[in-house]
C-alpha cells in the first residue's frame, strides 16, 4: 500500500514497471494510459466514453456496467461489478499477451 506515501513521479515509475493495471476511473489510471501500461478499468458511476482510456485502445480494457435502480441493495456501487467478470478479463488481456509475444 502506498497511499500518501508516493509522490507523483513515483508513482508514474511504479505504474510504468507493472505488467497489468486493474483500476476504477482514477489519476493512476490515466497515468498508467499515458505511459502505456495496459489496464482493466471499471466504471459505474462515469461513462468510460467519456472520461476512458482513449489511446492505445489495444492496451485497455474497460468494464463499464450502468447502475439501475435494481443495483441499489448493493453497499457499493462497485460491488455490482461481479468479480468473475474482472477475472475472465483479466484472464483474456494476459493471454493475449502471451499469444502475441
Amino acid at each position: 500500500n502506498r497511499v500518501a506515501n508516493t509522490t507523483l513521479a513515483e508513482l508514474t515509475q511504479l505504474l510504468n514497471n507493472l505488467d497489468l493495471l486493474l483500476t476504477g476511473d482514477t489519476g493512476p489510471l490515466h497515468i498508467a494510459v499515458a505511459v502505456k501500461t495496459p489496464t482493466v478499468s471499471l466504471f459505474t458511476t462515469a461513462n468510460p466514453y467519456n472520461t476512458g482510456p482513449f489511446q492505445n485502445p489495444e492496451l485497455h480494457d474497460i468494464i463499464y456496467i450502468c447502475p439501475k435502480k435494481s443495483h441499489q441493495h448493493h453497499a457499493h456501487i462497485m460491488d455490482i461489478i461481479e468479480p468473475n467478470i474482472v477475472i475472465e478479463k483479466i484472464n483474456q488481456k494476459i493471454m493475449r499477451r502471451f499469444n502475441n509475444t
